[in-house]
């Protein structure tokens, strides 16, 4: 598969949909949860997590890559990858957070999700990530079914602040590759020998994509685990 290049229907979302992506956000997050939860709560949610301008940073943000699925010109689903803090039970090596993964709520069983997984897990590869880790509510058990297809595991759990209502988010994470693991505690030793990292360091050396792959996110410190795996913090939430 070429740089760039995904499965049809699916494409990296840019700059410029930053409005696009905040209806998205906004419209399939109230599909999934509404029903469930107190419309004061929700509100304010989705207050903090969207806006164009903060959907625009967030697309300007190296560290973040983000999906669109777009079925006869209109987009059905999204999904966002981003570097950030890890919890402490995350232990695989060069992880990067699933921050959000969402469908419209008319278009669920119909591929787009498999689609938009599929490319977060490619161009996870592409970037050299060995791990990946996501957040899914405690009672969505049709979610949580859909990321143990893909691999993933129950690896612990964290508080996602839903307005005044402190909810319990599974945290699940899967490998992504083990050549990726393996070249990075090969590579590490030499990146000390050339002084490029600390000895002792606990960062993880950034691996290179391969060749003609994509280079994203940019070679820059990685961010480092956090103590506690109890509250979310900045942490995403899958639907």
């Amino acid at each position: 598969m070429a740089a760039g290049e995904f499965a049809p229907g699916i494409r990296r979302a840019e700059i410029g949909d930053a409005a696009l992506l905040t209806e998205l956000g906004e419209r399939t997050f109230s599909e999934t949860f509404a029903k469930d939860n107190r419309p004061e709560d929700l509100a304010q949610y989705l207050a903090l997590a969207f806006g164009p301008d903060l959907q625009a940073a967030e697309l300007a943000d190296p560290g973040t890559i983000a999906f669109l699925a777009e079925r006869d010109g209109a987009a059905v689903g999204y999904a966002m990858l981003r570097e950030g803090a890890v919890p402490a039970c995350i232990t695989g090596a060069l992880p990067v957070e699933l921050a959000r993964l969402y469908v419209l709520k008319s278009r669920l069983g119909r591929g787009e999700g498999e689609a938009l997984m599929s490319a977060c897990v490619e161009g996870a590869r592409r970037a050299g990530y060995g791990t990946m880790w996501l957040g899914v509510w405690e009672h969505n058990a049709r979610a949580q079914a859909f990321y143990r297809r893909w691999k993933f595991r129950y690896v612990g759990e964290h508080v996602f602040q839903l307005g005044s209502d402190p909810q319990i988010d599974c945290l699940m994470e899967r490998e992504l590759s083990r050549a990726a693991h393996f070249r990075a505690l090969l590579r590490a030793p030499l990146l000390n020998r050339s002084g490029s990292a600390p000895r002792g360091s606990p960062r993880s050396p950034r691996l290179q994509p391969s060749e003609g792959a994509e280079t994203w996110p940019p070679p820059r410190a990685r961010r480092p685990r956090s103590a506690t795996s109890k509250r979310s913090g900045s942490c995403g939430r899958c639907g």
